[in-house]
C-alpha cells in the first residue's frame, strides 16, 4: 500500500546553499520511517513568492512550506493553517515562536535561526578586516593596485541594502507603513553608490559572482549572510574570516535577522494529513535533526540544548556569527513588506543602473509600496 505523501516547497536552490543537504537528508530518513512520504520540490525565493500568493485564488498549494519568517505576510494569499506550539515539546524560547506570529497569531513553527548578513573577509588579503569604510578607504589603494576588489556586496537587493539603510539611521516602516522617501534613505544610497563608482564597493549577484570572485580571491571582503558559512568554509578553509560589517562615520551597519520556519498553506492543518503533517514537524524539531544543521552545514538551530551545546563548541568564526546576530534588528512580518521589498528591488535597480537620481529612486520607492505594485502582479502571476 503506498504510503501518504506530504509535498514540501523551500528555496534552497543557489549552489552555495548547503542547507538543501540536510533537508534532503531529513525528508529522506523521515520517509524511510514509513508513516509517510515527503517529497522536497526546490525552487528560488522569488518563485516560491508568487506560488504561495496564488494559493487562494485557487493555485496549487504543498502541505508544507519552509520559508523565512517574512513570508508571514503571505498567510491571507497562501492560507496558513494558526499553529499550537502545545503540540510541539522541544525546548523552544519564546522569542524564537514570536518570530513566527502575526498579529498576536502564531501561523509558523522555527526551526533555524539566523539570517543576517555578516562581513566575510579574506585572511590572506586582509590580515584584519576594515572596522570602518575609512579604513577600508584606506586600504583600497594597495588591494586595488594588485587587480583585488576591496569590497563586493549585491547592491540591488532589498534586503542587502538594509545595512546602509541602518548605517544611516533609517528604516523601512514608520507605525506599520512604508518609510522610504526620506533623508535616510537618499543618503544611504548616495553612500552605496557613491562607494560603487569610487571602485570600493563592487556590484555582484549574491548567489554567483559574489561568492565566485571572493573564493577565486578577487575580492578582500564581502558583504553576505550567515546561510552561506559552511559553503564558504569548504571552499576557504582557513582563508576565511568572519567580522562585523563597517561603520559608517561611526554609526553601525545594523542587519535584519530573522528565523526560517515551517507553515501549512491552504489551512493543511485542518485537512485530513494533520497528524502527518505534526508527526514530520515533531521529527524537525528532534534533537538530532536540529544537531544535524549545525554540525553538516553550520546552520543555527532553534532548539536551546544544541544552540547551548554548539556555542561551546563552536570555533572563533561561528562564535562571531552568533555574537553578530544579537546586534541585529527583527524583520518585520507586516503584510506590506510584500510591497516595501519589491519597491525598494526595483529602486536600488533604477538607480545603479543610472535609469534616476537617489531623490528619484527614493519617491519611486515610496510611491511603489504604497500603491502595493509587488502584490498586484504577484496577482497577475
Amino acid at each position: 500500500m503506498a504510503q501518504e505523501r506530504l509535498l514540501l516547497w523551500h528555496e534552497f536552490d543557489g549552489k552555495g546553499d548547503t542547507s538543501i543537504q540536510v533537508l534532503e537528508e531529513r525528508c529522506a530518513a523521515f520517509s524511510a520511517l514509513g508513516l509517510g512520504e515527503v517529497v522536497p520540490e526546490v525552487m528560488n525565493i522569488r518563485h516560491l513568492h508568487e506560488r504561495l500568493a496564488q494559493i487562494q485564488a485557487g493555485g496549487p498549494a504543498p502541505d508544507i512550506a519552509f520559508v523565512p519568517a517574512d513570508m508571514l505576510y503571505l498567510q491571507e494569499h497562501a492560507l496558513f493553517s494558526p499553529v499550537s506550539p502545545s503540540d510541539f515539546d522541544t525546548p523552544i524560547s519564546e522569542g524564537h515562536w514570536q518570530t513566527m506570529q502575526l498579529r498576536q497569531q502564531q501561523y509558523g513553527v522555527p526551526l533555524l535561526g539566523g539570517n543576517h548578513l555578516v562581513l566575510f573577509f579574506n585572511r590572506q588579503l586582509l590580515p584584519e578586516p576594515p572596522a570602518s569604510w575609512e579604513a577600508l578607504e584606506a586600504l583600497a589603494p594597495e588591494l586595488q593596485a594588485k587587480g583585488i576588489t576591496p569590497m563586493a556586496s549585491d547592491c540591488c537587493d532589498a534586503y542587502w541594502f538594509i545595512p546602509f539603510l541602518t548605517g544611516h539611521d533609517g528604516w523601512v516602516l514608520n507605525e506599520g507603513t512604508p518609510d522610504l522617501n526620506n533623508d535616510a534613505n537618499r543618503s544611504a544610497m548616495a553612500f552605496m553608490e557613491r562607494q560603487v563608482r569610487q571602485g570600493l564597493l563592487a556590484n555582484q549577484q549574491g548567489s554567483t559572482a559574489l561568492l565566485d570572485n571572493f573564493i577565486a580571491g578577487h575580492t578582500a571582503a564581502i558583504v553576505c549572510g550567515e546561510w552561506i558559512f559552511n559553503y564558504l568554509s569548504q571552499q576557504m578553509g582557513e582563508r576565511l574570516g568572519v567580522a562585523a560589517l563597517p561603520t559608517v562615520e561611526g554609526r553601525a551597519m545594523t542587519s535584519m535577522t530573522s528565523t526560517i520556519g515551517l507553515v501549512y498553506p491552504n489551512q493543511g492543518l485542518s485537512g485530513p494529513k494533520r497528524e502527518l503533517i505534526l508527526a514530520f514537524t515533531r521529527f524537525m524539531l528532534s534533537e538530532a535533526s536540529q544537531r544535524q544543521w549545525a554540525t553538516q552545514v553550520q546552520r543555527w538551530p532553534v532548539h536551546e540544548g544544541v544552540i547551548e551545546e554548539q556555542i561551546r563548541l563552536g570555533d572563533g568564526n561561528r562564535q562571531a556569527i552568533l555574537a553578530l546576530r544579537q546586534a541585529c534588528r527583527p524583520m518585520p512580518r507586516e503584510r506590506i513588506m510584500f510591497d516595501v521589498w519589491f519597491a525598494m528591488a526595483l529602486g536600488l535597480r533604477r538607480l545603479l543602473n543610472q535609469e534616476c537620481d537617489v531623490k528619484e529612486a527614493a519617491a519611486f520607492m515610496q510611491v511603489c509600496a504604497q500603491q502595493q505594485v509587488g502584490s498586484q502582479m504577484a496577482e497577475l502571476l
